[in-house]
């Protein structure tokens, strides 16, 4: 073949090949999933196709990037961090191999009885308060419960959400082949305009 000049199925070859290679690229995308339940904030990490990732380092930090606590995450993939105040917190998962994840929990998510957060006190979480046990609930209690049930509930839906927006869906990939045929067309098209 004469240098400066391309075959049409040599690019369509190499488009088609390389379909296999993005494919390989998101099956090794980290994702994370985390959400607030009662006083923690829990959630797991994995690869694309929900494969669980275990050993993963999660950091936790508050506004201005001020790291709050640091775990890891169980053989399942799973983590658990208390939280001790009310403000944003940015939850980075790192995997063994480099990869990494991110999400953000608002704090008009968590529970309004934690203390309010402010960057220049900032120590060490405080030690958890256990209340007294008490037979009537006060407003603010209920509250709580009740965000602690609906949390419960909407989780599953949450995890189903995110499941579904990181899936490759057939009409994606049948879309991708489209694409790859209609360029295919269009190098062919004046291909053979070039030779008449």
């Amino acid at each position: 073949m004469p240098v400066g000049k391309i075959r049409p199925m040599s690019i369509l070859g190499g488009m088609f090949l390389s379909i296999f290679f993005v494919h390989e690229a998101f099956a090794h995308d980290l994702h994370l999933f985390a959400a607030v339940e009662g006083k923690n904030i829990t959630g797991y990490t994995y690869y694309h196709g929900d494969v669980r990732v275990p050993d993963v380092e999660i950091k936790v930090y508050a506004p201005q990037e001020k790291l709050l606590g640091q775990i890891t995450t169980d053989d399942n993939g799973e983590f658990k961090f208390a939280l001790s105040y009310k403000c944003e917190h940015t939850v980075v998962a790192v995997s063994p191999d480099g990869h990494r994840a991110t999400s953000v929990i608002k704090a008009e998510d968590l529970p309004d009885d934690l203390p309010a957060y402010h960057a220049s006190t900032v120590e060490a979480y405080p030690e958890a308060k256990t209340p007294k046990a008490n037979l009537t609930l006060s407003e603010t209690q209920l509250k709580i419960i009740v965000d602690e049930a609906v949390a419960k509930q909407v989780r599953p839906l949450r995890e189903q959400l995110e499941r579904y927006e990181n899936k490759v869906r057939l009409r994606d990939i049948v879309g991708g082949i489209g694409f790859i045929v209609g360029l295919a067309g269009v190098s062919f098209y004046f291909a053979g305009k070039r030779k008449n």
